[in-house]
């Protein structure tokens, strides 16, 4: 295989949440030019190496301004939502003129995430100086703990050396309670998985003195210390974060935290503006404020950066780490019932509960194929008429479509003209098409959209069809796998139509006017 260089990282230290060095919480903030320019294995490895709570990975979406996919690793894992490494995330465009704007969109596991630099909390463009940062999330709500599941809270008393406990809450998820996975520690890592434990007293959290050991036996993934602020404090309460768990004993200041917390509070106090202090070692403090009736919390707060360079280990070797992939291809989902086939396609597993994409949902897989690995990035975009105008922006650099819809609902057949002719105004000419019609496992009397049917327009449009289950596996490996060989055969036949380019390593270009080009997709590069 050979050694193959790559080009070195840049990167960023921040300290977030703080006006002042040395506090807060550290986040390293890495700008990757490509999607594909390093893999899951080698992100995960130099959130290791920073070893601070959260390393972010940021690569700017190709014809979309001021958007970025945003992804967090702690030391030892990928997490769904973080605060403090958004809030770095963001201060580091900002700071060093990668943006022009003053709001960044973010696409990431849970979401689109919006970041505003804003003076104070009026929407003045900041000329220079210190800024702050303006955060938004959704709501994570929380429930009694003991309301389903009769477990024993002293656990907690005991993991927090004896406090005196006054109440504990634990989230939700898409208001519908977490599964028994989450207690018995076998979910996978995510922002949801919290529990919050109200103790007596400020002076009890600020000086709590936690068993690591203790918490790592308790239910979830991570554990949030609260209490009220006393009387006449500027702050309206207090919290820390412990989650030994994900690789990270203490967080210092855990901004997706206050998701949770300002669902608590503003049921426990009544009010949805909040001043917050993070009393970890380190320290901070934010602003938060809970929209009930969006049901999103804005967090507002500062950053310092403290260090800036390059990453330099990068390369590809028999026994070292796989940094490169043959080749990296996007397509995208339109349409409805699309998120059970791409949870199906992604982690192999089925739900009957899914919730309505919202906007723009994404995932990855890397697949072999013709012997060659290949990187398939989805994104599965929200099939309603409403966010039309949203998922249109990502057509332009999907490489392959994929129209879906529900045997059993002929108005979702119907619709489908009305895509196409969306892809056909927004999308490349060549990009690569199927139709899909999900649910075929469906009793034939449940059936609104015969198989002929669907055979018919997709010959119309000279595109190839699939029928499909999700939920007994239906054919879903064949259609990702056919939409894959036809962009890489698409591709392929591109580059055997270019000429040939000669590169020179350490020659002069003796021809003025002279200039390479190095072609690469449109979504992707290769």
């Amino acid at each position: 295989m050979g050694m193959i260089m790559k080009k070195p990282v840049k990167y960023f230290l921040v300290d977030a949440f703080t006006e002042s060095a040395f506090k807060g919480n550290q986040a390293a903030v890495c700008i990757l030019k490509e999607e594909h320019e390093r893999d899951d294995a080698w992100l995960q490895s130099l959130a290791a190496e920073f070893n601070v709570s959260e390393t972010c990975f940021l690569t700017p979406i190709t014809g979309l301004d001021a958007r970025f996919r945003l992804r967090w690793f702690t030391p030892s894992v990928e997490v769904d939502l973080c605060g403090h490494g958004t809030l770095a995330s963001a201060h580091s465009l900002f700071s060093n003129g990668l943006v022009d704007s003053d709001k960044v969109e973010f696409v990431t596991r849970s979401g689109i995430l919006t970041a505003e630099r804003v003076q104070d909390n009026s929407k003045v463009r900041v000329k220079g100086g210190s800024f702050f940062i303006e955060l938004d999330f959704p709501v994570i709500p929380t429930c009694e703990y003991s309301s389903i599941y009769d477990i024993d809270t002293s656990m907690f008393s005991k993991a927090l050396n004896g406090a005196t406990v006054v109440d504990v809450r634990r989230t939700t998820t898409n208001n519908k309670v977490i599964s028994e996975d989450f207690f018995n520690g076998s979910a996978k890592a995510s922002s949801t998985d919290k529990i919050i434990v109200v103790l007596q007293s400020w002076e009890a959290v600020t000086e709590l003195q936690p068993r690591m050991d203790e918490i790592s036996k308790c239910p979830g993934k991570l554990i949030i210390v609260t209490a009220a602020a006393p009387e006449g404090s500027v702050y309206d309460f207090c919290s820390r974060f412990f989650s030994p768990k994900l690789g990270v004993d203490e967080d210092p200041v855990c901004g997706s935290a206050h998701c949770s917390l300002a669902h608590y509070w503003s049921l426990k106090i009544n009010k949805c503006d909040f001043v917050a202090y993070s009393a970890s070692r380190r320290s901070g403090t934010l602003k938060v404020h809970y929209d009930r009736e969006k049901q999103r919390v804005f967090l507002t707060g500062k950053a310092v950066t403290v260090m800036k360079g390059s990453v330099l280990a990068g390369f590809l070797s028999h026994s070292g780490l796989v940094l490169a992939y043959d080749r990296s291809f996007c397509s995208i989902f339109v349409c409805v019932g699309k998120s059970c086939l791409l949870l199906r396609f992604s982690d192999g597993s089925f739900t009957t509960s899914f919730i309505t994409t919202i906007g723009i949902d994404f995932k990855i897989r890397t697949i072999e194929l013709d012997g060659k690995r290949i990187k398939l990035q989805i994104w599965d975009t929200a099939g309603q008429e409403r966010f039309r105008t949203i998922t249109t922006a990502y057509y332009r650099g999907a490489m392959g479509i994929l129209l879906v819809y529900d045997v059993t609902d002929e108005s979702s057949f119907n619709n489908i003209r009305n895509w196409i002719r969306n892809i056909e105004q927004h999308a490349s000419d060549n990009v690569n098409k199927i139709l899909v019609g999900n649910k075929a496992d469906m009793d034939e009397s449940k059936r609104a959209v015969p198989k002929s049917k669907g055979q018919a327009l997709a010959d119309e449009y000279g595109i190839k069809f699939f029928e499909t289950s999700a939920k007994t596996n239906l054919n879903v490996e064949e259609v990702f796998f056919s939409v894959a060989k036809d962009i890489k055969q698409r591709l392929a036949d591109t580059d055997a139509r270019a000429e040939p380019q000669t590169i020179k390593i350490n020659q002069a270009d003796q021809s003025a006017g002279t200039s390479q080009t190095t072609q690469k997709s449109a979504c992707c590069g290769s």
